[in-house]
């Protein structure tokens, strides 16, 4: 897992080991429910013949994705968070390990 900004920046990444499963209790719901969510973990999925239909126009690349593609990138990206600290793109985790470190 990466402990800096720095390591980020450099092209470093977070390992799918680091990924785990946590309680989660919202405060505005009876006390003694409790969900699981997952932390960057969802299942595993496959592309199927006709998921990805790659064309171009005008001389420019294209690429279109089947409706059920389309609903799990919108369904992953829900949840995504992108910061900027001096002019680098971050992560969450990578912000919240930093903030931490302070």
């Amino acid at each position: 897992m990466t402990n800096s900004l720095g390591d980020l920046a450099d092209g470093g990444s977070v390992s799918v080991c680091d990924r785990n499963t946590k309680k989660v209790r919202f405060k505005d719901r009876n006390s003694d429910l409790d969900s699981e969510m997952a932390n960057g973990m969802d299942d595993d999925f496959f592309l199927l013949d006709g998921d990805i239909k790659r064309s171009s126009v005008n001389g420019i690349p294209s690429i279109e994705f089947s409706d059920r593609v389309n609903q799990i990138l919108i369904k992953n990206m829900a949840t995504s968070v992108v910061l900027k600290l001096v002019g680098r793109n971050i992560g969450f985790a990578a912000l919240q390990n930093r903030i931490y470190g302070i």
